[in-house]
């Protein structure tokens, strides 16, 4: 009765330190009851696109992490359904993460699933899902789902039972977060040939039929991205690089232990299952040293890694049985130490708890609909290269939110009246600039601006659009500034005069 007390309270504090933050910064900084994150706009325009036009929406997408916006495409018919699904329904995702966790083969006792419980808090991805990281937050709990699943049928060394219940929770998680259920499913894969059960796997290969057809759409989806920027720069972290080195090293130093000791097919598979994470992050970590496009994948899989679930499995099977004497001061130092971690990493965390687009633009871009009844509109953004292509994408989500159909073009606004790409370096700018840019050829709007057509506007907010040249404005509103393409065609045309 004790032990079950101390689980609900352990229990209730970690969620009270998680969701305690998570709506502190609701408070703080939502207005007009928008949704905290960045990617949140993305999700919602996505929900939105797919609700107008559900099919060529997943034909451009190529069904790459599409389930979180398909279920929330029913409420996209009013922005602020949508909000109250960013808003609510992330939480609830992630306590059943947090449930599917705790039913991991390796937690063998209450005391390993409240250590588990103490250590979720401290756990860094969980704040990023709860602020944008959705599809990537649903994508983990199928994932997550899914190998408990597969090792509870596997460690009992058979043929998987319920089959199509495993092949359906497969596709459910690709459809999620493809690279979150590469991470875990392959790396259960590896883990099988890790200790001897190859042929496990091989009578099972076919469930895993799903993925593989899911990779090859991804890698086509891919290969369309590096059509649009093959080559550029990417952002690092220095302190990721470092976490990433020491991931690799560890792992690497555990792997070598067990090989040396001929011990790796003793291995219980869900800690073979660890393991593995560890090698295929330590090949993720090398790889991204030679090619920056594998850079992105690093960073997502020591986020996603499960530190939790290895903290609870440590706690349970090491720390306790060698401190069995002094039990009770052991779990009371433990659990001090993790509730503060956890709140430590809370108040780290509250840099992504808040809203990405200010209230002056907010407000500026549903001024700008009431100036465009009929004319085609051009939305244009500008900044620095290596932010670029990420401020356009949330600006332009926001704009699909709140004012609908639109054209985007990522550049200056020279460039754009001369009918011109906008280069960039960095690899994201490129393939946004390059993407919204095909987007206006595909359709005329180039040659419809070269020829300065009465029936295109350009639309500006001041603040997506950082540029020290300057222009007048037909309509001047706050940070709204509206032209009718002739009159800036004419602008242009008296400079070059001068």
């Amino acid at each position: 009765m004790k032990t079950r007390l101390l689980f609900y309270i352990t229990l209730l504090c970690s969620f009270a330190i998680i969701l305690g933050e998570y709506f502190l910064g609701y408070s703080i900084f939502s207005y007009d009851y928008i949704p905290l994150g960045w990617d949140t706009a993305i999700h919602m325009s996505k929900a939105i696109s797919i609700r107008q036009d559900f099919l060529t929406t997943l034909l451009a997408e190529d069904f790459i992490n599409i389930l979180y916006p398909l279920l929330m495409s029913p409420f996209a018919f009013d922005r602020y359904f949508l909000y109250l699904y960013e808003t609510f329904i992330p939480p609830i995702i992630l306590i059943s993460l947090a449930f599917v966790c705790s039913k991991f083969e390796g937690l063998q006792s209450h005391l390993g699933r409240t250590i588990f419980y103490l250590a979720f808090p401290s756990w860094l991805i969980v704040y990023r899902f709860l602020a944008d990281l959705h599809p990537a937050l649903l994508g983990t709990t199928l994932s997550m789902l899914t190998v408990n699943e597969l090792i509870k049928s596997f460690s009992q060394g058979e043929l998987v039972k319920h089959k199509t219940k495993i092949m359906m929770l497969i596709t459910l998680s690709s459809m999620a977060h493809i690279e979150t259920a590469d991470f875990f499913l392959l790396s259960l894969v590896a883990a099988l040939i890790l200790i001897g059960q190859k042929k496990l796997f091989l009578k099972n290969f076919q469930l895993f039929l799903p993925l593989i057809i899911m990779n090859l759409l991804y890698i086509y989806h891919l290969s369309k991205l590096w059509a649009l920027a093959a080559e550029g720069d990417i952002q690092e972290v220095f302190l990721l690089n470092i976490i990433g080195l020491f991931f690799a090293m560890a792992t690497l130093v555990i792997f070598y232990h067990f090989l040396k000791k001929k011990s790796l097919s003793c291995l219980r598979i869900e800690y073979a299952w660890l393991l593995a994470m560890g090698l295929l992050m330590s090949l993720i970590f090398f790889m991204s040293v030679r090619f920056v496009r594998f850079y992105p994948y690093l960073e997502r899989a020591i986020l996603t890694f499960p530190l939790p679930l290895m903290v609870g499995m440590i706690t349970e099977k090491l720390v306790v049985k060698k401190l069995s004497r002094k039990i009770g001061i052991a779990i009371l130092f433990i659990t001090i130490a993790l509730l503060l971690s956890g709140v430590i990493a809370a108040d780290y965390s509250k840099i992504h708890l808040k809203t990405w687009i200010a209230k002056e633009s907010y407000y500026s871009i549903i001024k700008a609909k009431s100036y465009n009844q009929s004319a085609r509109v051009i939305f244009l953004f500008y900044d620095e290269d290596k932010y670029a292509g990420g401020l356009a994408t949330l600006y332009d989500s926001w704009i699909t939110i709140l004012y609908g159909k639109h054209y985007s073009y990522l550049g200056t606004l020279q460039n754009l009246i001369e009918g011109k790409e906008t280069k960039f370096q960095t690899i994201f700018s490129k393939e946004i600039s390059k993407k919204f840019y095909l987007n206006l050829l595909e359709n005329s709007i180039i040659e419809k601006i070269r020829r300065c057509d009465e029936n295109i506007n350009i639309v500006i907010i001041r603040s997506f659009y950082k540029s020290s040249n300057e222009f007048n404005c037909d309509v001047s509103e706050g940070e709204l500034c509206l032209n009718k393409l002739p009159n800036i065609c004419h602008q242009y045309m008296n400079k070059s005069m001068d």
